[in-house]
């Protein structure tokens, strides 16, 4: 059974892990029961799996019961536009640039914001889509003997036109290696 409550608290970077997911087998296997297939909304979101939580969880005044994953990912999904709320009880800032603070990428390609892995189904003069992107930002190193392995993550509260009425709100990974100087 999946212990929602501990679940979100290592969702909005709170808990003890790296990873919601990868670093916490006990959540994984309680989020794979709760996986839902041939979902219609799941047409309406960028996610490879769809979760329905066995009950609904709060964050400020807002309320989901589902959760999806997308590459990797793992994302609360809440039916409205609250990124802005989200945002202000889990400490997050407006990332008006795309830009990671401090990393080698930008947070919006991590997003995938252009699109760079989809199809354009756009008819001709159809308007970009637009994004609205909090985020917060954390860097966990760990010190080699040549090199630094950097891994870093996003806590992100997002709304897109590509998914309308839907807010996102989870993490986002990236890791590397630097070398010593």
């Amino acid at each position: 059974m999946l212990d929602l409550d501990r679940f979100v608290h290592e969702l909005l970077g709170r808990g003890e892990s790296f990873h919601v997911y990868l670093d916490n087998p006990d959540i994984a296997d309680g989020l794979k029961a709760c996986r839902v297939d041939g979902d219609p909304e799941l047409l309406l979101l960028p996610a490879d799996r769809m979760y329905r939580l066995p009950r609904p969880v709060t964050v400020g005044r807002h309320q989901s019961d589902m959760a999806c994953e997308s590459l990797g990912s793992v994302f609360l999904v809440f039916r409205s536009l609250c990124a802005a709320e989200l945002a202000a009880v889990c400490d997050l800032e407006l990332d008006d640039s795309g830009e990671a603070p401090d990393g080698p990428d930008s947070l919006a390609d991590l997003l995938d914001v252009d699109g760079a892995f989809e199809v354009d189904d756009r008819e001709s003069g159809e308007p970009e889509p637009s994004h609205v992107i909090y985020s917060r930002y954390q860097e966990f190193r760990s010190k080699g003997s040549t090199h630094v392995y950097v891994r870093e993550r996003w806590i992100v509260a997002r709304e897109s036109s590509l998914f309308p009425g839907y807010t996102l709100l989870g993490q986002m990974h990236d890791a590397y290696f630097a070398a010593l100087d």
